[in-house]
């Protein structure tokens, strides 16, 4: 399947895991919070803290290594994608009075990330 294919399917799955989420994490806290007293809420939310920030480091550990684009592969992967160009924004608003259509500032950043995504 196509990336535009898949899309959709994607994002619903990731709108239910956050619903999911959402509601296991009320219940968690709920139960944490039984006995609640100002002290307890402190705790929890602190506890909650330190959970998210050992999770977030388990889920950076050994991903892969990012080795950032050089200025030559930017370019590159700019206008194989039919964005940009030598004379940058001048070309789009040019080509805009011939009927072509101009592209402005959020169709290139949308082309771009489009591009890595790839």
């Amino acid at each position: 399947m196509s990336y535009e294919a898949n899309r959709a399917r994607v994002v619903a799955l990731l709108y239910a895991m956050f619903q999911l989420d959402m509601g296991l994490s009320a219940v968690i806290l709920g139960w944490f919070l039984r006995d609640f007293s100002p002290l307890r809420l402190v705790r929890v939310v602190q506890g909650a803290a330190v959970a998210g920030i050992v999770l977030n480091l388990v889920a950076l550990w050994k991903q892969e290594r990012v080795r950032p684009m050089s200025r030559g592969e930017r370019a590159a992967t700019a206008l194989s994608h039919g964005i940009g160009g030598p004379d940058g924004w001048r070309t789009g608003r040019a080509a805009a009075g011939r009927g072509v259509p101009r592209h402005d500032g959020i169709q290139h950043a949308g082309r771009a990330a489009e591009a890595l995504w790839r």
